[in-house]
């Protein structure tokens, strides 16, 4: 059988069937990402390369599904890297299973999650904040002791200690070493899971929504601090807009780039997003469309920060003082919270500990209100997953219940 060239989406990968001989499909994005299916039914994922001494070699990725299309893709794109950096990842790889078996001694908790987490493709983000979890929490009290000496008990007394004045970070680092012990390498040194049965810190729900009075009051004030406000001011407020009338989560307008929008067609284009990183889906891309109020927040930005020549399409649209990068997390939260304490001073709002994000379950809580269903809700907030819009279930049915009661009370005039 050939050898065909393909993209390896899951599709492709699933319909893969075995034949007589082993045969090999290729990637026609990554030259030398492939998918070797052999007479057995077994499917593995390979990136063969020529090192810098012309020789050939064959990367084994990982076997699929234990390895999904994406992950053996992003691992096909490090290889890669590797290979132009003139660094032979399949001896570095021999190199590092010979250094381990070499050691006579189980690593610590300390060592198992810096390993953990930098070797998975994690957003900065993520990465600063597992890093944090990990050196102020973690490892002052779990990070001496061997993965294998760590217990249930252990751990659960370390959730209880932290959970009384940080639930949150509690649930977070309780994640954090779970994800660790779940991690192949370190399963093959501890067959039991200690963290999988702890239980994690209950928090307390919170339902805030915004009604439409509460909105325009917001409303008002961010454009009394647009007026008065210096370029990057103004930037924190057309991210704060946005959210407001698009649903968006804020990093998703706080880091957008020119080339990201698309005024002709009228939609945005979200490439890294948050669900984009929580489905199994080859290229996905979030879309959210423009109005014409979202399209003139863009264009006013567009002529403030460019009045005397046009940006580039990595140029951040809502750009920090420097213009380097975007406005930041601090200056929005600062712009947001001097919205509020007027929104509250003017009386628009009488509602506590609002936040920012609240914004976005306002959105959809309007729009169920007026009479879209949960499935088109998700569609505009960008849900992969049914499951996750069927937090504003009780909304909706009370816009159902409010339906039928028109309905019988018509009946019942009668």
């Amino acid at each position: 059988m050939s050898n065909p060239h393909l993209k390896l989406t899951k599709p492709v990968v699933e319909k893969a069937d075995p034949a007589e001989k082993d045969y090999l499909i290729w990637d026609t994005d990554i030259k030398g990402f492939g998918l070797r299916v052999w007479p057995s039914g077994s499917k593995t994922f390979i990136y063969q390369y020529r090192n810098a001494k012309g020789q050939t070699r064959k990367l084994k990725l990982g076997t699929y599904p234990e390895i999904s299309h994406l992950a053996a893709r992003k691992a096909a794109e490090r290889a890669r890297g590797d290979v132009l950096n003139k660094i032979d990842p399949q001896a570095e790889k021999q190199a590092e299973r010979e250094d381990w078996n070499s050691r006579k001694s189980i690593p610590s908790l300390r060592e198992a999650i810096e390993t953990y987490i930098h070797t998975r493709q994690l957003k900065p983000k993520t990465l600063t904040e597992y890093e944090g979890f990990a050196e102020r929490h973690i490892n002052p009290r779990l990070g001496r002791f061997r993965i294998d000496e760590i217990t249930e008990e252990d751990i659960a007394r370390f959730v209880l200690k932290l959970s009384k004045t940080r639930k949150t970070t509690a649930r977070r680092c309780l994640e954090l070493i779970t994800a660790v012990y779940n991690s192949k390498p370190i399963k093959k040194l501890v067959h039991e899971n200690p963290a999988a049965d702890v239980q994690k810190p209950r928090l307390k729900k919170r339902k805030v929504y915004l009604d439409p009075d509460e909105i325009h009051s917001l409303i008002e004030q961010l454009n009394i601090i647009y007026e008065k406000g210096d370029r990057v001011r103004c930037n924190a407020v057309d991210v704060l807009l946005l959210q407001m009338l698009t649903g968006a989560r804020r990093d998703e307008i706080r880091l957008l780039k020119y080339r990201d929008v698309d005024l002709n067609s009228d939609k945005i284009v979200l490439h890294d997003h948050k669900t984009s990183t929580q489905v199994d889906d080859d290229d996905y891309e979030r879309e959210i469309l423009l109005t014409e109020p979202v399209t003139e927040i863009f264009k006013r930005a567009r002529a403030r920060n460019y009045k005397n020549f046009g940006p580039v399409a990595d140029d951040y649209i809502f750009a920090s003082t420097n213009a380097s990068g975007a406005v930041s997390t601090q200056y929005h939260s600062k712009v947001w919270r001097a919205a509020l304490d007027a929104a509250r001073a003017a009386g628009g709002i009488k509602k506590d500990d609002v936040r920012p994000h609240d914004l976005r379950h306002s959105y959809a809580s309007l729009g169920l209100n007026r009479g879209l269903t949960l499935g088109e809700v998700g569609e505009l907030l960008g849900h992969r997953d049914e499951r996750t819009t069927q937090r504003y279930a009780h909304i909706y049915d009370d816009v159902k219940k409010a339906g039928a009661a028109k309905v019988l009370s018509s009946i019942l005039k009668k």
